[in-house]
C-alpha cells in the first residue's frame, strides 16, 4: 500500500505474512508490464490503446485479487499453498 506522508513523501506500509510473500515472488513481473505498458504510451505520446488498457486493467484486477486472497487466508478463511496462486495456475489471466 503507498501512503501519502504529511510532508509529501510516498512510502510504502506493506505487511510481512508468508501468504503474501508467496505473491510478491511473482507479482513483481506483472507489474513491470503495467509499467512498461505506461512508458511505451508516454513515448509514443499517447494514452494508452483500449488493448493496451484491457491488458493493464487485467493484471492490476489479478494481482490485487491474488493478494486479497492471501490476506485473507492469513485470517483463516482458507490457506492456499505456495502452487496455489501464481502464473500457470488454472484462472490466471
Amino acid at each position: 500500500m503507498m501512503l501519502r506522508m504529511s510532508n509529501g513523501h510516498i512510502a510504502e506500509f506493506r505487511l510481512h505474512l508468508a501468504a503474501l510473500d508467496v505473491v510478491d515472488g511473482w507479482e513483481h513481473s506483472l507489474y513491470e508490464v503495467r509499467r512498461d505498458l505506461e512508458s511505451i504510451a508516454r513515448e509514443r505520446g499517447n494514452d494508452l490503446s483500449l488493448m493496451e488498457r484491457a491488458i493493464y486493467n487485467g493484471l492490476l484486477t489479478r494481482e490485487q485479487s491474488f493478494f486479497w486472497d492471501a490476506l485473507k487466508s492469513t485470517l483463516g478463511e482458507g490457506r492456499p499453498s505456495a502452487g496455489d496462486a501464481g502464473p500457470g495456475s488454472a484462472g490466471v489471466l
